[in-house]
């Protein structure tokens, strides 16, 4: 009995001094992981760990031992003592958890690679071994690699500062022959346009081209091009000449219709008038223009020309150059002198834009305008007329189309005798029925010098909600400012029943409800301000301006701006920003209430562009309109003006834009 107890107490070490891991607590564990171990029965002595890679670590026994596996795998550790003591062990897995990928998926010759290492512990140091003999140390986990030629490589990435005395992660990679295929440019072509078809990664340069039309090319180059004279879609093939094994490579070609045109700038002209010419969507930089009037060039694509004679040409241009198949052509109409003048439009306005003006005894400085716009080409004549009796003649040539600008700006228009006097005009050439202007009004007063009105500006448009103050210049000797309203500009001519209110010292006045609810709505209030002394003496006054106080919505809106090359301009915050000297515009108008016609007039820089009319217009109906502008300037402004009436005019809105050119 007793032998068998001593024979137990000898092996009962073997089973139970066992090495143990104290951290981590529990695995899995990898490459770089490090490990601390503890021998299961310590006896202060020196221990000896053989760590089962090759390597051995020495101390006390009763320590926590450290140690990192740099490679995967499976390791059996030991323990010896240098003296009697049994040996521990310990037996340890270290999983790779290293990867390499790569994109793309399929990879081929001259084809850019990024490869990336995942889960590595020196990330920003590591060395690459790309496996057809480029080795990249000192490397960060994502890199970029081309390969030059086809096969099977291994890629290699080493670990720990790229150290290549640890294992590396691999993977192994098929770099395959580049794709063969066919591009052609432009992505989009038309019919007659030049295209051309590149065999990419073919493996010779001999191809045989086949392009769907009937038309065969053989042992040609790997590029070529070729012209389609009508649409659809057609199937080009090339085959390798001298390696017909190989599969022909196709592919599906679309050719649209062609859009080439020209596009003038206007369809009637007058002699000696410049008109700008464009070949359209045409595929050269260069045309051989025929201009009908025995001028030909070869120019760009955008040209201007001028006819002497009047008549009708014929406008004929040929694409790249001249070489093209095809002519394209248009006509255009150069208008003659001719009696069989027709006025469309006569606007008779003063320089401030109004049928009135107040002005000094003397005053020099004020003139009228008359707008004119015609049907033909030919004279214009007539009479200014003061108070009914005529003053001065004028004789123009208008011509079609044109807006033809009349004024008396040479004439001084007689401003010696105070009080109210009338100016129109009266036509003897052409003579017809149906064309009104209306009569203008000038108020002479002996009233110096005139009040100068800050805001808001002359013939604004609120609306209801809006919250509006008058505001003035301080005159030096004033003690004090008077203010009036009235619906009518001719109250203040004749100072009748004039309800003058006291602004003290004030140079503002805020309009109040009581004054707005006097008024109709939608109609023009008339203002005037003047500066007295301590006695109620008037010592200045200032010029009798207008607003107006919109209750019913109106909308008027730019939707889209573009040049003649139909370019889209910037539009935003009431800004245009263009390069072109022509803009088109297109808009649309909304007005909440019926009226038999609205009027909308454009204005460039205070010149009259275009006017546009819309009848029997109901309630909220959505109006739209397109118009152009010419001869745009390095800066201006344009003006859409929406009116109900003709004359005199009822302004329901007013939109102003700010035109910004750049060179």
């Amino acid at each position: 009995m007793k032998k068998k107890l001593l024979f137990f107490l000898l092996i009962m070490p073997l089973f139970l001094n066992a090495i143990y891991i104290v951290e981590p607590t529990s695995g899995p564990y990898h490459p770089g992981t490090l490990i601390g171990f503890r021998v299961s029965q310590p006896i202060g002595y020196t221990v000896t760990w053989n760590w089962g890679d090759g390597t051995t670590s020495s101390g006390n026994d009763t320590n926590v031992f450290y140690h990192t596996y740099y490679n995967p795998g499976t390791f059996t550790i030991s323990t010896s003592w240098n003296v009697t003591h049994l040996p521990e062990y310990y037996t340890i897995t270290i999983d790779e958890n290293r990867s390499i990928s790569y994109s793309p998926s399929i990879i081929r010759i001259n084809q850019e690679v990024t490869f990336t290492a995942q889960n590595f512990n020196t990330p920003k140091n590591l060395t690459w071994d790309f496996g057809d003999g480029t080795v990249r140390p000192n490397q960060s986990s994502s890199v970029k690699y081309t390969y030059l030629k086809s096969g099977t490589f291994t890629v290699k990435v080493y670990d720990f500062n790229g150290n290549q005395n640890y294992s590396p992660v691999t993977a192994t990679i098929v770099v395959n022959l580049a794709q063969r295929q066919i591009t052609y440019t432009p992505s989009a072509p038309r019919e007659e346009q030049l295209i051309t078809f590149y065999a990419e990664n073919f493996l010779s340069s001999s191809v045989n081209w086949d392009f769907g039309d009937g038309t065969i090319k053989n042992n040609q180059g790997t590029t070529i091009t070729h012209r389609f004279y009508k649409s659809g879609t057609y199937t080009v093939k090339a085959i390798e000449a001298n390696l017909k094994d190989l599969a022909a490579v196709v592919i599906s070609v679309r050719v649209s219709s062609d859009n080439r045109f020209i596009r003038l700038s206007k369809n009637e002209i007058n002699p000696n008038e410049n008109l700008r010419i464009e070949a359209r969507n045409f595929y050269g930089q260069s045309v051989l223009w025929n201009f009908g009037d025995g001028t030909r060039l070869t120019s760009t694509r955008v040209v201007y020309h001028s006819y002497k004679v009047p008549g009708i040409y014929k406008i004929s241009a040929i694409d790249e150059g001249g070489a093209s198949l095809r002519t394209f052509t248009t006509t255009i109409r150069v208008l003659g002198i001719s009696d069989q003048v027709n006025l469309l439009l006569a606007e008779l306005q003063f320089d401030n834009g109004k049928y009135y003006r107040v002005v000094n005894l003397n005053d020099k400085n004020f003139y009228a305008r008359l707008r004119i716009k015609a049907r033909g080409t030919g004279l214009i004549s007539g009479y200014w007329l003061i108070d009914g009796i005529p003053f001065a003649p004028f004789s123009e040539m208008a011509y079609q189309g044109e807006v033809k600008e009349i004024t008396t700006r040479n004439l001084q228009i007689p401003s010696s005798v105070t009080g109210l006097h009338t100016l129109e005009i009266a036509f003897n050439k052409p003579w017809q029925e149906g064309v009104v202007t209306p009569v203008l009004k000038y108020f002479v007063t002996a009233q110096k010098p005139l009040l100068e009105i800050i805001a808001p500006a002359d013939g604004k448009i609120f609306k209801a909600e809006d919250t509006i103050a008058i505001s003035w210049k301080k005159f030096s000797a004033a003690s004090r400012y008077e203010i009036a309203f009235s619906p009518t500009q001719f109250s203040f001519f004749e100072n009748n029943r004039l309800n003058w209110l006291n602004c003290k010292l004030l140079t503002e006045y805020q309009i109040t409800e009581n004054i707005i609810k006097s008024f109709p709505p939608n109609q023009w209030i008339h203002f005037q301000v003047r500066a007295l002394d301590s006695f109620g003496k008037v010592l200045a006054a200032s010029d009798i301006q207008e607003f107006k106080i919109v209750s019913a919505a109106v909308e008027i809106s730019l939707l889209e701006i573009s040049d003649f090359n139909e370019a889209k301009t910037v539009h935003a915050s009431r800004q245009i920003i263009s390069s072109s000297d022509e803009l088109l515009l297109k808009g649309q108008i909304k007005y909440s209430a019926s009226t038999p016609y609205l009027i909308l007039t454009i204005f460039y820089n205070n010149r009259l562009s275009d006017r546009l009319i819309f009848r029997n217009v109901k309630p909220q109906q959505m109006l739209e309109f397109e118009s152009s502008l010419s001869q745009i300037e390095k800066g201006g402004q344009l003006v859409l003006q929406l009116t109900s009436s003709a004359s005199p005019a009822q302004i329901v809105a007013t939109e102003y834009y700010d035109i910004i050119k750049n060179e």
